[in-house]
């Protein structure tokens, strides 16, 4: 009997009727595997803390997985990259990290409700961090190769 695998969907032949895997790898991988009910659960209590922290009325249920401003569907990532866009901070480390963040939390595969909470945090102190310093002295790879220069005529 060919039946297809229910973790990655490739067709094999069952050896017993409930075969259910291809492989022990796809049946540990769907064991460890989070339920999608509870993925659905965590993006959605992320979204409405998000959506709290920035003042918006979050009384209605949101679309999963997005942020809602202004009564338009936004990802986390898109709402990021405006801000760090808006601070001129897009190209520096600390925003590229926050937009790592942002990629993770709309998307989070296997991650579990208290991983995906934490990098919540961990997105809005990158952020707060980010954006509180708008007035940027320098990249640091410009301020590390200024004072290798200077430490060369000092000691040359």
């Amino acid at each position: 009997m060919i039946i297809a695998c229910q973790s990655c969907g490739s067709e094999f032949e069952a050896k017993r009727a409930h075969a259910k895997y291809c492989s022990e790898k796809c049946k540990k991988r769907a064991q460890r595997a989070v339920p999608k009910a509870e993925q659905r659960k965590a993006a959605t209590a992320v979204v409405g803390r998000l959506m709290d922290h920035d003042g918006h009325d979050s009384s209605e249920p949101p679309a999963e997985g997005r942020l809602i401003v202004d009564e338009t569907p936004m990802t986390v990532h898109q709402a990021t990259l405006d801000e760090l866009r808006k601070a001129g901070k897009l190209g520096t480390v600390a925003g590229q990290s926050a937009l790592a963040l942002a990629r993770r939390i709309d998307n989070p595969a296997l991650d579990t409700g208290s991983a995906l909470a934490g990098m919540v945090k961990q997105l809005e102190a990158t952020l707060a961090g980010v954006l509180a310093d708008k007035e940027d002295a320098g990249d640091e790879l410009d301020e590390l190769r200024r004072r290798r220069e200077e430490r060369r005529r000092a000691a040359g």
